[in-house]
């Protein structure tokens, strides 16, 4: 019974060791653990007192000795001696030739003395190169790394030996199918991922020789689906170690073209790795097709030949956008036919592609113009950044029917002043107004709102296009902009016959601290009592009968209403001579009135000026009056330092005299 000794002198049992008839056998493993013989099987025991199960050794006898040859465990049987490996555990070799050994020990490593009764044998152990061959041809693969560890090869070549051996366990994972395994083993040894990328041929791109191509077949459907996956892992796993270390020797390395040669060698691994995962992808997850041609390493020619062979127009959308190529996107979604989509895409090319965007968006504004509008109005950054003027001269070439939406949303939605888009609207509201189409009253209400209210229009550019005998109140309206009140008034009064119109234009504009504009109440006048001046100023206009003539009584009435408008001594020297004073007389009264009150306020305004003019003089006399002493004993409050003979100085309101450079930097 084997029995653990306690601290205080007590035992607890373990497990038993066999019959009672039999010796005890056990030998050292390592400083804590033994080989312990129970009947025909051998089990390792830690110094805990607990048995391995993973090492446990069966013999084809009991055996009545044990010693240990690292990595071998030799044990004497009957007739033999049978070498057994721990782990993986399995007999190795049959000494047969050795009968009745009485006793075994170890002399060195590779060296065992052996006797019986009357012989003594020295047992010693292949070359470690021999035993190695011999394992690794018949797959021993992890005990020709544990019998490397033991030889007398230097660190360097151990290091390369087992390398080696874990390549070929590796490749023979693979082959038994164990894929992830296999995975594991290729990423623990860095083995270049174009190598493990060649084990699954339908991967490689198709310019790679077939001859160079490494193949498993016979693989079910699961077997396939696991081998991908495994793989999967692995290059994920492969691309996220190379971007550290990227980052890390970018970090470290301030040598330009050591850094360049390097990037470049990483973006060539990059490109192989996400290319093939991307394949990977297309059999078993194509939902993460998408996130892996943004990251902008897959190689363009290969994907795209994958792509446009599995009809991933989406996917290829993207990889045309990541790597530059738009106008391959915008073909492809040109084909689709699919207005939406291409109108989305164009929204968010900005700027820079402004010529592609006009080119493609031909196509979508002859199939939906409205929704294609949505270009160039959308609220979206690189849509506003678009050069307006370009879009608008494109539009006036091409689709004339869009050019007032477009600027109608250039100029009241993102209130552009740019002349250009006023103009614009202005010219084709009055093209639209002339067309004597359905939509003619509209645009001409539109034209007349726009004129009135809109300030950034060229009076003078827009008026060369109006016409001289048409629109005429919307000519007024430009008239009046350049400062041609008298033109203006004309057609109110003279063309249209509307004088109320001219009268309420006259208050719309007058303006008493404007030359241009104070005087329009005269320009009326002189039009209602000469209406004759006006076949003078417009030649080529007809004119309306019901102000042909004219009219002193309407111009006198119109003299005592807007009286304080009017400049009297103008207004005098147009009035006919042979109008008595007393019909004259209300106006004479307000006139002076208004003349004697302007007098007054000059006055009084003239007055309170030369008072302020005396509180002015009053207090710089106060300030000339006081004086202050400066001696070599001041010292400056602010840099605590002396005043020079030659020192620039400030007082404050509070008395404080300071440097002239530290007035600054008083608090």
């Amino acid at each position: 019974m084997l029995c653990d000794t306690l601290k205080d002198g007590g035992q607890q049992d373990l497990f038993t060791t066999g019959s009672r008839s039999s010796e005890p056998c056990l030998t050292k493993i390592t400083d804590t653990s033994f080989a312990l013989g129970r009947e025909n099987q051998t089990v390792v025991v830690n110094d805990k007192g607990s048995a391995e199960k993973s090492k446990v050794l069966k013999w084809s006898d009991t055996p009545t000795g044990l010693v240990w040859d690292n990595p071998y465990l030799l044990g004497i049987l009957a007739d033999s001696i049978e070498i057994q490996h721990l782990d993986p555990g399995g007999l190795i070799q049959t000494l047969s030739n050795l009968p009745k050994v009485r006793f075994i020990v170890r002399a060195r490593q590779g060296l065992l003395i052996a006797a019986s009764v009357s012989s003594v044998w020295y047992i010693n152990a292949v070359e470690v190169a021999t035993q190695r061959k011999v394992l690794l041809d018949s797959k021993q693969f992890e005990l020709a790394i544990q019998l490397t560890h033991t030889s007398n090869e230097t660190e360097d070549e151990k290091k390369e030996i087992i390398h080696h051996i874990h390549t070929l366990l590796a490749y023979d994972l693979f082959k038994k199918k164990d894929f992830f395994a296999s995975m594991k083993e290729f990423l623990i040894l860095k083995t270049d991922p174009y190598d493990v990328i060649r084990l699954f041929p339908d991967l490689l791109p198709q310019s790679t020789p077939a001859a160079t191509q490494e193949s498993h077949e016979n693989l079910t459907d699961t077997e396939k689906e696991n081998g991908i996956q495994a793989l999967i892992d692995y290059l994920t796993e492969i691309r996220r170690n190379t971007q550290t270390d990227v980052q890390g020797s970018v970090n470290a390395s301030g040598n330009l073209n050591e850094r360049s040669a390097s990037t470049k060698s990483t973006q060539q691994l990059l490109q192989i790795i996400d290319t093939t995962l991307l394949k990977c992808y297309l059999q078993t997850n194509d939902a993460l097709i998408a996130p892996l041609l943004r990251l902008n390493y897959c190689h363009l020619g290969e994907t795209e030949r994958i792509l446009k062979k599995h009809e991933k127009h989406n996917e290829l959308i993207i990889l045309y956008q990541v790597k530059g190529h738009p106008r391959k996107a915008l073909e492809l979604l040109q084909s689709e036919g699919t207005i939406d989509r291409n109108v989305s895409y164009l929204q968010k090319l900005g700027s820079d592609h402004i010529g592609l965007i006009l080119e493609f968006a031909d196509w979508v504004l002859k199939k939906a113009p409205e929704e294609g509008l949505k270009i160039f109005t959308e609220e979206l950054p690189e849509v506003e950044q678009l050069p307006r003027p370009r879009v608008l001269d494109y539009l006036i070439r091409s689709h004339p029917s869009l050019v007032i939406p477009y600027a109608e949303h250039v100029v009241h939605t993102w209130n552009d002043t740019n002349p250009l888009f006023h103009n614009t609207l202005v010219h084709f509201y009055k093209e639209k107004a002339l067309s004597g189409d359905t939509s003619a009253v509209h645009a001409h209400k539109k034209l007349f709102d726009f004129l009135q209210k809109s300030p950034h229009y060229t009076p003078d550019t827009v008026l060369m296009s109006f016409p001289t005998n048409n629109l005429l109140e919307e000519r007024a309206i430009i008239l009046g902009k350049l400062g041609r009140h008298e033109q203006a008034l004309i057609i109110y009064m003279r063309v249209l016959g509307d004088v109320a119109k001219a009268i309420e234009y006259c208050e719309s504009v007058y303006d008493p601290a404007q030359a241009s504009s104070k005087d329009v109440y005269m320009y009326l006048l002189q039009v209602i009592l000469d209406p004759n001046k006006a076949t003078l100023l417009l030649p080529d206009v007809s004119f309306s009968p019901k102000t042909s003539e004219p009219d002193v009584e309407m111009a006198l009435e119109f003299l005592e209403k807007y009286a304080p408008r009017i400049n009297p001594f103008k207004a005098l020297t147009v009035l006919p001579s042979n109008i008595p004073v007393s019909r004259i007389n209300k106006f004479l009264q307000i006139s002076l009135h208004e003349k004697v009150k302007e007098r007054r306020r000059m006055q009084l305004l003239k007055g309170l000026l030369y008072a302020e003019n005396l509180q002015c003089q009053e207090i710089r006399l106060q300030l000339l009056n006081k004086n202050f002493v400066i001696s070599d004993l001041n010292l400056c409050p602010v840099c605590k330092k002396r005043f020079g003979n030659q020192s620039a100085l400030v007082r404050y309101p509070n008395g404080d005299v300071v440097h002239y450079s530290c007035q600054d930097k008083k608090l």
